[in-house]
Protein backbone atom coordinates (compact mmCIF):
# COMPACT_ATOMS: atom_id res chain seq x y z
CA UNK A 1 0.00 0.00 0.00
CA UNK A 2 0.96 3.56 -0.86
CA UNK A 3 0.60 4.41 2.73
CA UNK A 4 2.81 2.21 3.82
CA UNK A 5 6.04 2.84 1.63
CA UNK A 6 7.15 5.96 2.66
CA UNK A 7 6.70 4.66 7.01
CA UNK A 8 8.80 1.71 5.70
CA UNK A 9 11.71 3.98 5.66
CA UNK A 10 11.06 5.28 9.27
CA UNK A 11 13.34 2.66 11.03
CA UNK A 12 15.72 1.65 8.27
CA UNK A 13 18.70 -0.13 10.37
CA UNK A 14 15.62 -3.09 11.23
CA UNK A 15 14.61 -5.50 8.82
CA UNK A 16 10.60 -5.63 8.53
CA UNK A 17 10.35 -9.36 7.58
CA UNK A 18 12.74 -10.12 10.68
CA UNK A 19 10.17 -8.34 13.13
CA UNK A 20 6.89 -10.11 11.10
CA UNK A 21 8.75 -13.95 10.96
CA UNK A 22 9.53 -12.96 14.85
CA UNK A 23 6.21 -12.20 16.02
CA UNK A 24 3.17 -13.50 16.98
CA UNK A 25 -0.34 -11.50 16.25
CA UNK A 26 -2.62 -13.14 19.25
CA UNK A 27 -4.80 -10.22 20.24
CA UNK A 28 -7.64 -9.86 17.96
CA UNK A 29 -8.60 -5.94 19.57
CA UNK A 30 -4.65 -5.14 18.93
CA UNK A 31 -5.42 -5.86 15.63
CA UNK A 32 -8.24 -4.34 14.97
CA UNK A 33 -7.25 -0.82 16.63
CA UNK A 34 -3.70 -1.48 14.09
CA UNK A 35 -5.82 -1.56 11.56
CA UNK A 36 -8.62 0.70 12.61
CA UNK A 37 -5.68 3.90 12.78
CA UNK A 38 -5.19 3.68 9.18
CA UNK A 39 -8.80 3.16 7.64
CA UNK A 40 -11.07 5.20 10.57
CA UNK A 41 -8.49 8.17 11.84
CA UNK A 42 -10.40 11.21 11.67
CA UNK A 43 -8.63 13.46 9.13
CA UNK A 44 -10.68 16.32 9.54
CA UNK A 45 -9.39 16.32 13.46
CA UNK A 46 -5.66 16.13 12.52
CA UNK A 47 -6.06 19.12 10.24
CA UNK A 48 -7.82 20.97 12.89
CA UNK A 49 -5.01 20.08 15.54
CA UNK A 50 -2.41 20.95 13.39
CA UNK A 51 -3.89 24.11 12.31
CA UNK A 52 -3.65 25.12 15.44
CA UNK A 53 -1.45 28.46 16.46
CA UNK A 54 -0.18 26.31 19.39
CA UNK A 55 1.60 24.34 16.51
CA UNK A 56 5.81 24.74 15.64
CA UNK A 57 5.69 24.72 11.41
CA UNK A 58 2.22 24.40 11.04
CA UNK A 59 2.28 24.64 7.10
CA UNK A 60 4.51 21.76 7.23
CA UNK A 61 2.50 19.57 8.69
CA UNK A 62 -0.97 20.46 7.28
CA UNK A 63 0.78 19.50 4.24
CA UNK A 64 1.66 15.91 5.25
CA UNK A 65 -2.02 15.58 6.64
CA UNK A 66 -2.95 16.76 3.72
CA UNK A 67 -0.83 14.13 1.29
CA UNK A 68 -1.92 11.29 3.92
CA UNK A 69 -6.07 12.13 3.09
CA UNK A 70 -5.56 12.54 -0.30
CA UNK A 71 -2.75 10.33 -2.11
CA UNK A 72 -2.39 7.67 0.62
CA UNK A 73 1.27 8.65 1.49
CA UNK A 74 2.06 9.10 5.17
CA UNK A 75 4.98 10.36 6.03
CA UNK A 76 6.97 8.70 9.38
CA UNK A 77 6.87 11.88 11.69
CA UNK A 78 2.74 11.28 11.48
CA UNK A 79 2.79 8.04 12.72
CA UNK A 80 2.39 8.77 16.61
CA UNK A 81 -0.54 10.77 15.62
CA UNK A 82 -2.47 7.81 13.89
CA UNK A 83 -2.80 5.42 16.85
CA UNK A 84 -2.20 6.53 20.47
CA UNK A 85 -0.26 6.95 21.89
CA UNK A 86 3.43 8.15 22.92
CA UNK A 87 5.29 11.02 24.03
CA UNK A 88 4.83 12.42 20.62
CA UNK A 89 1.79 13.05 20.08
CA UNK A 90 0.31 13.16 23.84
CA UNK A 91 -0.82 16.79 23.41
CA UNK A 92 -2.47 15.57 19.95
CA UNK A 93 -4.47 12.31 21.87
CA UNK A 94 -5.03 14.60 25.03
CA UNK A 95 -6.59 17.16 22.83
CA UNK A 96 -8.29 14.94 20.55
CA UNK A 97 -10.10 12.85 23.70
CA UNK A 98 -11.02 16.15 24.99
CA UNK A 99 -13.02 17.10 21.79
CA UNK A 100 -14.68 14.07 21.47
CA UNK A 101 -13.36 13.45 17.84
CA UNK A 102 -10.87 10.60 17.18
CA UNK A 103 -9.85 9.95 20.83
CA UNK A 104 -13.69 8.66 21.60
CA UNK A 105 -12.52 5.87 19.42
CA UNK A 106 -9.60 4.35 21.51
CA UNK A 107 -10.30 3.04 24.65
CA UNK A 108 -6.69 2.30 25.49
CA UNK A 109 -3.37 3.24 23.76
CA UNK A 110 -2.23 0.84 20.67
CA UNK A 111 2.16 1.81 20.64
CA UNK A 112 3.84 2.78 23.71
CA UNK A 113 7.21 3.17 21.95
CA UNK A 114 8.81 2.45 18.37
CA UNK A 115 8.97 -1.24 18.47
CA UNK A 116 4.84 -1.30 18.88
CA UNK A 117 4.81 1.22 16.10
CA UNK A 118 6.98 -1.30 14.15
CA UNK A 119 5.07 -4.12 15.20
CA UNK A 120 1.58 -1.92 13.97
CA UNK A 121 3.57 -0.99 10.48
CA UNK A 122 4.50 -4.47 9.66
CA UNK A 123 0.97 -6.16 10.74
CA UNK A 124 -0.21 -3.43 7.84
CA UNK A 125 1.94 -4.45 5.35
Amino acid sequence: PAVLQKVAQWHPPLRWLDTLEDTVFISSHWIIDSLKGLLRHDREALMAYFAGDHVPEKNKWLRRVHRLSSFGIMHDELVPYIWPSDARSAQYWSWARSQEREGSLWEKDVAQDQSDYLRVITLLQ
